[in-house]
């Protein structure tokens, strides 16, 4: 449930800030032991388009990275 909520507040920044071609989206939540996912996340800044947002969100007490590309 959390993951479709970090997506859910993505795609409010996306619309928010009028991303054009936004694609690679992409998450995690921070955990000591999440380092896998950590690493995928970013190595994903490369996989699309050349701009980059990233930030952090609260999401049940649980700190969540969301991010994506976009651009022309």
């Amino acid at each position: 449930m959390s993951k479709k909520k970090a997506y859910e507040i993505l795609q409010y920044h996306i619309d928010k800030n009028g991303f054009d071609y936004a694609d690679n989206f992409r998450c995690y939540k921070e955990e000591s032991d999440d380092h896998e996912n950590m690493i995928k996340y970013e190595n994903s800044y490369a996989c699309g388009c050349c701009g980059f947002f990233d930030t952090e969100v609260m999401i049940d007490g649980e700190k969540w990275h969301i991010g994506c590309n976009y651009g022309h």
